[in-house]
């Protein structure tokens, strides 16, 4: 039960607090939160 823990918390900590090597992710949610928005304002 313990190993089944461990394993589980190291993949939860390993896909919510890792770095991406880019910022190419974060460069799109910019780009479509300010598409949205110039969308909205007509």
């Amino acid at each position: 039960m313990t190993q089944y823990l461990d394993g589980t918390i190291a993949t939860l900590a390993r896909d919510v607090l890792t770095i991406p090597a880019t910022s190419a992710g974060v460069e799109r949610l910019f780009n479509t939160a300010r598409d949205i928005c110039h969308y909205r304002r007509g």
